[in-house]
């Protein structure tokens, strides 16, 4: 059977974990390894994977706290060979077809070019019982320049082969927003495949720790608008700043240069105007082209 190295990151996930693990050994129809990074856990997390590794169920290894972007990275980094890779939150509940129905979906593409595959989620209560489905994961950005606005893909989703994990792991960003993120926007400067599955193979738990939810409340959603403006992080520029630096040499002339211009855009009152009047840079949503062009005009994209 293929091979599927599921790369987990835990972080104080006692609670759900056990629950997570028992849905990634009961996958069906592929052969599944399960790396765990964990992320400096103070609570029984490391005893859970002490126990399970003690089963020869997982692999697993500690370090410092670096947040979940870095720590899938690393886990990338240090994952084995294999066919396909995964990645996996502690706290959902993976449908057993997740990862056999990916591969399929995989395997119509040649193994020498990058493929990445990714979908929606059903959201769920903390006792898995649903509560909808993930609305923004529906936009899809499969191509070069709506991704730079917004890379939509939901990382837990996300299962791509042994070709683009080593495009990543050729290069050590300087700075990224989130992993899924990177690794989505990386397979389309490469020029990889990308499926987007519309139907459901996982159970997104929503719960009061989770570090990024698929529901918020109205005042949860005002208060990250606020934190966006006062802070002025412009994770979105840095993390194209990063791709230049790291394959701006597999990018086409064009899209070379608006990254350039996306990257520079504070320094300049010119160059937000043209980014903002920019026909290729944009989504097939309109709200989505909205925000970004607002985003580049308060500087905080």
């Amino acid at each position: 059977m293929r091979k599927v190295t599921v790369l987990l990151s835990t972080y104080n996930g006692e609670k759900y974990l056990k629950e997570q693990i028992q849905s990634l050994i009961e996958q069906e129809g592929v052969c599944v390894k399960i790396l765990v990074r964990d992320d400096a856990s103070t609570d029984k997390t490391q005893d859970i994977l002490r126990e399970y590794k003690s089963k020869g169920i997982l692999e697993w290894y500690g370090g410092e706290n670096i947040k979940p972007a870095y720590s899938f990275l690393d886990l990338l980094y240090r994952a084995p060979e294999s066919d396909y890779y995964a990645f996996c939150d502690q706290d959902d509940f993976w449908i057993k077809d997740k990862l056999e129905i990916a591969i399929n979906h995989l395997d119509r593409y040649p193994q020498e070019e990058p493929a990445l595959y990714y979908g929606r989620a059903r959201l769920t209560d903390q006792y898995l019982q649903p509560m909808g489905m993930n609305k923004t994961s529906a936009d899809k950005m499969l191509d070069f320049y709506s991704a730079l606005i917004n890379s939509n893909a939901i990382g837990c989703t996300m299962v791509f082969n042994m070709k683009l994990a080593n495009i990543i792991r050729e290069k050590k960003p300087s700075y990224i927003a989130m992993h899924d993120g990177w690794v989505h926007k990386v397979c389309i400067i490469s020029k990889g495949n990308i499926f987007f599955d519309d139907d459901v193979h996982i159970l997104y738990r929503q719960h009061e720790n989770n570090v990024i939810g698929g529901i918020h409340s109205k005042w949860k959603r005002i208060g990250n608008h606020y934190e966006s403006f006062r802070k002025k992080e412009c994770i979105r520029s840095r993390t194209i700043c990063s791709l230049l630096e790291c394959y701006g040499n597999k990018m086409e002339q064009e899209e070379y240069q608006i990254c350039r211009l996306i990257s520079e855009y504070r320094n300049s009152i010119v160059n937000r105007i043209r980014i903002i009047f920019c026909n290729k840079i944009k989504t097939n949503y309109f709200r989505r082209n909205l925000l970004f062009k607002i985003a580049i005009i308060l500087k905080i994209f």
